[in-house]
């Protein structure tokens, strides 16, 4: 019997043997509350993509903020009196965090095409589909046709660590 703890989802999952007594399974999850219990805590808190949050974008600190008007729109703007830039999100409030989210996949998408075509192009190889996902075990993928997945939360992280990714994926998919 196996336990694991999934970060992105906050879920646990318990993998038993075929036959595997009801009884025995929960037995086992009983005496293993305490680690479990451990795993959660140990969790970094969620960032919701709400107006006032602050979120890394390409490890930057980046206050979201709601502006009214030109529904639908979002960008990035500097911040004001020296605070972190921020992502201004145009619009209602219950659209927001759907918004930012689209917002951040498109920043991904962007980013990951840049430094997949910079690396291709050194490699002399071609680019094959590009596909940005929300992964929650792994940060990308490639497959032996030259084709790319990557995570958007990359986009989150230092611009060096998307590169860096997208350059192994290339060198991977290269051989």
């Amino acid at each position: 019997m196996t336990l694991r703890v999934r970060s992105a989802t906050r879920d646990v999952t318990l993998t038993l043997p075929s036959r595997t007594a009801e009884a025995a399974a929960r037995d086992f999850v009983e005496r293993h509350v305490g680690w479990i219990e451990q795993r959660l805590a140990r969790l970094p808190e969620r960032v919701p993509l709400a107006p006032g949050e602050i979120v890394p974008l390409r490890g930057v600190a980046h206050r979201i903020s709601l502006r009214p008007g030109m529904r639908g729109l979002v960008r990035i703007e500097p911040g004001q009196r020296g605070r972190e830039p921020e992502i201004a999100v145009y619009g209602l409030p219950e659209h927001a965090p759907r918004r930012v989210a689209d917002f951040l996949k498109r920043e991904a998408r962007q980013a990951f095409v840049e430094a997949a075509g910079r690396h291709a192009a050194a490699l002399g190889v071609t680019i094959g589909k590009i596909v940005i996902k929300d992964t929650t075990s792994r940060w990308g993928s490639c497959s032996a046709a030259g084709d790319l997945a990557f995570s958007w939360r990359l986009i989150l992280a230092p611009t060096y660590v998307l590169d860096y990714l997208a350059a192994m994926r290339w060198r991977t998919a290269a051989r």
